[in-house]
């Protein structure tokens, strides 16, 4: 057995799949891995950023939190939610979804008061849970003629704009 599968055998398997290994490798990772055989390859698929949408999620009750999500600060005393927009237009997502509860009223502020390049969405009954905002932001997506879109959890704000 390769030093790889002992070591690290997440680096070259997928989890609970028989033979069902792993087709690319991060570079770093695969530096660990003393027995693999590493071939790199490169390959990009370019999108028009005009086709490109994103939806944020941002319905949820935050009964533990206390307080929305989306407006928890981050060190830079931005709000989650004006952080994270701003990622997403500074990856060209030129559309960005914010999918809300009903009486977000704080969260609409930080919009109107941080001026964030964003619509907002009303998801009638978040207690359905996560799908249903999706399908309440692709609803609000649904006139633009799209390619893709990133869709990203509110309580994610330190994603970089490379990964988005």
């Amino acid at each position: 057995m390769p030093a790889a599968l002992r070591a690290h055998p997440e680096l070259v398997r997928l989890p609970g799949i028989a033979r069902g290994w792993v087709p690319h490798l991060h570079v770093l990772a695969a530096s660990l891995a003393a027995d693999l055989q590493l071939v790199v390859g490169h390959g990009c698929r370019f999108y028009n950023t005009v086709m490109l949408a994103g939806i944020i999620l941002a319905a949820g009750a935050s009964l533990r939190m206390g307080r929305p999500k989306a407006l928890l600060p981050c060190a830079d005393g931005r709000s989650f939610l004006a952080t994270l927009a701003g990622k997403f237009a500074a990856a060209g997502l030129l559309r960005v979804v914010v999918v809300v509860r009903a009486g977000a009223d704080e969260i609409r502020a930080d919009v109107e008061r941080g001026n964030l390049p964003v619509v907002l969405a009303e998801n009638p009954d978040p207690a359905r849970g996560q799908l249903s905002s999706l399908l309440a932001g692709i609803d609000a997506l649904a006139a633009a003629d799209l390619e893709a879109v990133a869709v990203m959890p509110v309580d994610q704000p330190l994603v970089s704009e490379e990964t988005i």
